[in-house]
């Protein structure tokens, strides 16, 4: 694919946040003064390829035979919002390794050539890819593993999807590099630090227990099954279980 300037432009600005040795660089060639242009140029002249390299954040993947993929949302060249270090970058082309739990940023090295590397995820505060928000564990209450976790409503609670795949390793003639399972999620709902996994339908009408039979209708209503919801349907359904609350 080709690489407009727009695009260029945004992923050379955050690979400074990513490679620079000092954020004091940034600040002296950000100011009111310096133009983008030069700032970009200085980036090539600074940091190559071989940098990303070196520093260990070159990318690249575990199983590329293997059937199926390890990321979030199966297709090629998602453009996603991403914001790292405090600061936003949009349309930043995106993949979400659900497997390693790790976001892959892919950079411009020549028209054609595809180079990865992997964001560091203590940087990473929240990425947006298709009207889908993940938030960095860091900035969610209770003591979390590093990773990532997608935000389907906000309000008295909070409610988030965390995604899981693996690779199974089952050789066969029909799948003779193995093949990656299908992605599964847990809903959780948070209030303050206690997070309970709401697996299916009966664990999350359990945990609305008073309005059990309220949430039966609704969901009847607008035919949402509950391990099959779409991301829509689930986040008006967490949005009527949440208003409940007062009731």
């Amino acid at each position: 694919m080709r690489w407009n300037s727009e695009v260029k432009s945004q992923l050379l600005l955050l690979l400074l946040f990513l490679i620079a040795p000092s954020a004091c660089l940034y600040s002296q060639l950000s100011g009111k003064a310096a133009r983008q242009d030069v700032l970009i140029t200085y980036i090539k002249k600074i940091y190559r390829l071989d940098d990303l390299i070196y520093q260990g954040r070159f990318y690249q993947e575990e199983k590329p035979r293997a059937k199926g993929s390890p990321y979030f949302l199966e297709k090629e060249n998602i453009n996603a919002d991403l914001y790292i270090a405090n600061r936003y970058f949009p349309h930043i082309p995106l993949y979400f390794n659900i497997v390693r739990g790790e976001l892959v940023m892919q950079i411009p090295h020549g028209n054609y050539m595809k180079v990865f590397i992997a964001l560091p995820a203590h940087l990473v505060d929240s990425f947006k890819i298709d009207h889908h928000l993940f938030i960095s564990s860091h900035y969610l209450p209770g003591e979390r593993n590093e990773n990532y976790f997608e935000e389907i409503y906000r309000g008295k609670l909070l409610y988030l999807m965390h995604y899981e795949k693996h690779f199974v390793e089952n050789y066969t003639p029909v799948n003779p590099n193995g093949f990656y399972s299908s992605a599964s999620s847990i809903l959780y709902i948070a209030e303050g630090e206690n997070w309970t996994p709401c697996t299916n339908r009966r664990s999350f009408l359990k945990y609305f227990s008073t309005n059990k039979s309220i949430l039966r209708r609704f969901m009847r209503k607008q035919h949402i099954h509950f391990k099959k919801a779409s991301a829509i349907q689930l986040k008006a359904l967490c949005a009527f279980a949440d208003k409940r609350l007062t009731e």
